[in-house]
């Protein structure tokens, strides 16, 4: 499995050298949603608008990133930056998603 993702993302850096090669998210339950082709000078905030667009989420739920259980990500990191410090070996940048109600919602 991990050979196939390897010439997947080999495959992804011969096509898109401008771009983090298929960013996969990944919910705490497990369920997994789209995978993303991002530019690698966007800011991760613009990153995670485009998550948050795609769930649909209001200003009142709190979108949380985690890459590798290292803490949050500062949003105003560049995605290459990001990609460079925790992409796995097979070339793939893996994000685990959590939405938490915020500002007093419950």
């Amino acid at each position: 499995m991990q050979c196939e993702n390897l010439k997947m993302s080999d495959n992804f850096v011969e096509k898109y050298p401008d771009r983090v090669h298929r960013s996969r998210l990944k919910f705490q339950d497990g369920t997994s949603i789209k995978k993303y082709l991002v530019s690698k000078s966007d800011h991760f905030y613009h990153f995670i608008q485009v998550i948050r667009d795609t769930l649909h989420l209001n200003k009142q739920e709190s979108l949380y990133l985690f890459i590798n259980n290292s803490g949050l990500i500062k949003a105003e990191s560049q995605v290459d930056e990001i990609y460079q410090k925790f992409k796995s070996s097979d070339g793939f940048l893996r994000i685990n998603l959590t939405e938490y109600p915020s500002f007093g919602n419950i």
